[in-house]
């Protein structure tokens, strides 16, 4: 089973190397992972060290400063990917730069959906970390994996709850969700941008369940630059 793993990469060099090595250091091998980059790395040949990794595929975006103003970025370049056609794996997996995976990710969500093949959305746990402006880390909390998600089960709220990075979803469930004329999945509007995820989420949430593993497979970091809490920092 291919895992397709969506990358979006803006202005962080301080940690986006930690999140492409948590792909390229998964326990699972079949998978492919597409970058979208906004130039700024792409730009200055940040990318360079990760080229021998055939498994990577590094993309300029092709965002404008006009589309910055009014769109969410990271859900366009998401949405991108798949307008273009480039999502080739039958699950589908979510980081940004400031974000990881463990090495465990891709194969939990792959033994689960092999040992559940009726299952077409599923979430595990998570830790919640911190990167302050000195350098100092820490983790802070976790977010659990414990009870079915969706509107259709009439399970929890993934909204504002349940984070992008841990979330793995089949590809073809994208085609169930209606009203996707324009092909945008995840909300790209700049009013949405701090919950584009949760949105998404629910969005798959309302015609398939989320079904949980409480296993921990990422760590989502607060840091300087991140949109999530900056306040926090």
């Amino acid at each position: 089973m291919l895992i397709s793993c969506l990358l979006v990469s803006h202005d962080k060099p301080e940690w986006c190397r930690e999140a492409l090595n948590s792909v390229a250091t998964q326990s699972y091998s079949r998978w492919e992972c597409l970058v979208m980059d906004s130039g700024v790395l792409f730009d200055a040949g940040y990318f360079s060290p990760f080229k021998n990794e055939s498994r990577f595929k590094f993309i300029r975006s092709t965002e404008t400063n006009e589309m910055r103003q009014t769109k969410a970025m990271a859900p366009w370049c998401y949405n991108e990917c798949f307008r273009r056609g480039i999502v080739n794996g039958e699950l589908v997996v979510y980081l940004c730069d400031d974000d990881l995976y463990y090495a465990n990710a891709f194969e939990t969500f792959v033994d689960y959906a092999r040992a559940n093949p009726h299952v077409a959305a599923m979430y595990a746990s998570q830790d919640l970390a911190v990167i302050k402006a000195d350098g100092h880390r820490a983790i802070t909390g976790e977010r659990r994996a414990l009870a079915l998600g969706g509107r259709c089960c009439k399970g929890r709220v993934l909204d504002s709850q349940v984070d992008y990075a841990q979330m793995a979803h089949k590809r073809s469930v994208l085609k169930m969700i209606k009203g996707n004329e324009r092909q945008e999945w995840w909300p790209e509007g700049k009013d949405t941008e701090g919950h584009a995820d949760g949105i998404f989420m629910e969005k798959i949430g309302s015609v398939a369940p989320f079904y949980p593993i409480d296993i921990k497979v990422s760590q989502n970091r607060r840091t300087p630059k991140s949109l999530n809490c900056p306040s926090c920092i």
